[in-house]
């Protein structure tokens, strides 16, 4: 636009020249008018090209006129020329020429600034503006220039051009939309609503400034004047969607609950109102439900107002979104599931509803769900974390093996899937493996408790105890009531039988949190043994098999519990049980042929 401007100036400057040495009739032979009229026929020879847009041949012309007659004039139609061309430094050294040849002319530092503006030599281009008002004190296209240039840098600066540009020319859309967007950007909001009303003022019926104004307001907690605005406008557009989720927003800052939902709930059920704009207005609401549960209520009754009246799956998943958030964890996983089903090609619903139902503790139907959603999507990293995870907690871990391994590929850095796999590794007896995964992890994470203590047990499983005691203390450390690891600790104490009085204290705070556990149970009993108290050792061992576990350890501690109490046949009957589930034993087996 600027140069659009300065060619307007460049060719009305010509005529000025043209005009200067245009009557030729009585021309002295004299070398002064004779270098005069060369300089003419170039400078016009310039201006043809001009027109025609041919800039690097008219400013040759220019040099050419330059040679005859230095006039300002024509050093500013070469400057011109120059910026057209781009060739900002040539530009600048001739616009000067032209600023210090004749007497101050507007036009000469207008373009000098711009070939600034261009150079990013923002200061020299504010002192050129600041000349031009020393040469023309009402020259408003300075004024703007010069709030232009401040308003990022110098608000405050700007502001002020544009209150002597109204004192010039009067308070102008232009102006005032200036005015307030800088408010606004200092944080001005009670002037910059001062200056919306004024557009308002001069447009009453523009329903854009409305909407500005009523933002602003809400943005100052002016909420009166807000609501005033918004009641204007709904009476003639009672349907705007726009001013209603306004009026709304205002209701639920004042933690009007019942008036906003009722607001909401009017709209909702209107004809009127476009299903897409009732979502919209329904988000607006759960947005704030997340964080309180009584706005939850109203987001509740909006988004199943929607639902009666369709089967869209974002309201399906908007709505265990916002049962989740509350902890309505059951409710939360049938709305994603519904979601799933109406958009199973939305490999995001799938991922949560894995998720909910992976906290949720529901490791079978996760392993069903999950398995559809391999189908679809054999390649995320989401769908493939959580069928391992599903496997892994089912004690499939062979299955679980080869998609954790994926889900690692896909995401290398995840701890929680490289915890996984080095969880399920271990439960496969591939240690050396499992720890290469558990050290990725706590390279990322050294305090990560799930890794410490399944590094812990892998160390204890390869008798290197040093290590194991290292990562359980650590971990304690961070914890000191984490029951599994208090209790694995405790149990690698007894069997080396050493610090047993400690171990029984650590059991102890374990089944405080967890009585009915049959690994703590067994421990507890285990340590009783090592003591030397084989009748509570058969209590807590016995209480363990109760309580559903039938692992080949348990029975092989009772039988070594009853053959101390010299129940031989009882002793060979416990064995017998542990080898039938573990049959490849060597140990259990040697104690059956001894008797």
């Amino acid at each position: 636009m600027k140069k659009t401007l300065l060619i307007a100036s460049i060719f009305l400057l010509a005529a000025c020249s043209a005009n200067v040495i245009r009557d030729t009739s009585n021309i002295d032979t004299n070398s002064s008018t004779y270098n005069t009229k060369i300089a003419m026929e170039h400078f016009i020879s310039g201006q043809i090209l001009d027109m025609k847009d041919k800039f690097d041949e008219a400013a040759q012309e220019y040099q050419k006129a330059l040679e005859f007659d230095s006039s300002g004039g024509i050093y500013f139609t070469l400057a011109a020329d120059y910026f057209r061309l781009n060739r900002l430094q040539p530009a600048e050294q001739t616009a000067l020429k032209a600023v210090k040849s004749d007497t101050p002319n507007t036009d000469y530092y207008f373009l000098l600034a711009a070939i600034y503006e261009s150079r990013r030599l923002t200061d020299s281009a504010l002192a050129c503006y600041k000349k031009v008002l020393q040469i023309d004190s009402l020259n408003t296209r300075a004024y703007f220039s010069l709030a232009d240039l401040n308003k990022s840098g110098n608000p405050k600066t700007a502001l002020e051009m544009y209150e002597k540009l109204i004192k010039i020319i009067g308070p102008t859309p232009e102006i005032l939309f200036e005015i307030a967007a800088i408010n606004e950007s200092i944080g001005n909001t009670n002037r910059t609503i001062e200056t919306l009303e004024e557009l308002i003022k001069l447009n009453p019926s523009s329903i854009y400034l409305e909407n500005l104004l009523a933002e602003t307001c809400i943005k100052a907690k002016n909420y009166d004047k807000a609501l005033k605005v918004i009641n204007d406008v709904l009476t003639l557009y009672p349907y705007n969607t726009t001013f209603i989720q306004y009026k709304g927003q205002i209701l639920m800052d004042q933690k009007k609950w019942g008036e906003a939902g009722s607001e909401y709930l009017k709209i909702i059920t209107s004809p009127e109102i476009k299903y897409s704009d009732k979502v919209k207005l329904a988000l607006n609401l759960s947005d704030e439900a997340k964080d309180d549960s009584t706005a939850g209520d109203y987001a509740f009754k909006i988004f199943q107002a929607i639902d009666k009246d369709t089967t869209d799956w974002q309201v399906k998943l908007h709505l265990a979104e916002i049962y989740s958030a509350h902890k309505k964890d059951s409710i939360a996983i049938q709305y994603y599931k519904k979601a799933s089903e109406l958009a199973d090609w939305n490999v995001e619903i799938w991922v949560r509803y894995g998720s909910a139902l992976f906290d949720k503790g529901q490791y079978q139907l996760l392993k069903t769900e999950m398995e559809k959603a391999y189908k679809y999507f054999p390649e995320n990293y989401g769908v493939n974390l959580l069928y391992g995870l599903a496997l892994s907690q089912t004690n499939k871990h062979l299955e679980a093996k080869p998609f954790l391994e994926k889900a690692v590929r896909f995401n290398p850095g995840d701890v929680m899937a490289l915890s996984a796999l080095g969880y399920t590794l271990q439960q496969l007896k591939q240690n050396d493996d499992a720890l290469l995964y558990l050290n990725r992890v706590l390279d990322v994470d050294p305090n990560n408790i799930q890794a410490l203590a399944i590094t812990g047990l892998i160390y204890e499983n390869k008798k290197d105890y040093a290590n194991s005691d290292k990562m359980y203390i650590k971990a304690l450390s961070l914890d000191s009531t984490e029951s599994v690891i208090l209790n694995n600790y405790a149990y690698s104490l007894s069997v080396r039988g050493i610090n047993l009085d400690t171990a029984l204290k650590m059991v102890k705070k374990a089944l405080e949190k967890d009585p009915k556990n049959s690994s703590y149970l067994d421990t507890i009993g285990w340590i009783y043994f090592k003591m030397g108290d084989p009748k509570s050792a058969q209590k807590y061992i016995e209480d363990a098999i109760k309580n559903g576990e039938k692992s080949s350890s348990l029975y092989d501690h009772l039988g070594d519990v009853y053959l101390k109490l010299n129940k031989k046949d009882k002793a060979l009957e416990n064995w017998k049980k542990a080898l039938k589930l573990e049959p490849e034993n060597e140990t259990i087996k040697l104690k059956i042929e001894k008797g």
